[in-house]
């Protein structure tokens, strides 16, 4: 299990690690945790870096098939 930090909406990121540290020592949650699995972003396709997502969300990712799947073909804009 590894842990991740978010911190991109802190305007003072120094203070707010050093405050996120300090709550991880004594044990407390902080909704700026994420502790995930590295092998569990291979359960998305292109296995992106998103500790943020649930393992909920990772689950469906594995679970249902590819969205270019069965004939079906995206497309962005007008055609």
């Amino acid at each position: 299990m590894t842990l991740f930090l978010r911190l991109l909406d802190e305007r003072d990121k120094a203070s707010a690690l050093q405050s996120a540290i300090s709550a991880m020592r004594e044990g407390k949650t902080d909704t700026r945790f994420f502790q995930v699995e590295p092998e569990d972003f291979r359960k998305v396709l292109g296995a992106p870096f998103a500790y943020w997502v649930s393992e909920k969300v990772r689950e469906i990712f594995k679970r249902l098939p590819a969205f270019e799947s069965a004939g079906r073909t995206v497309r962005s804009g007008i055609r």
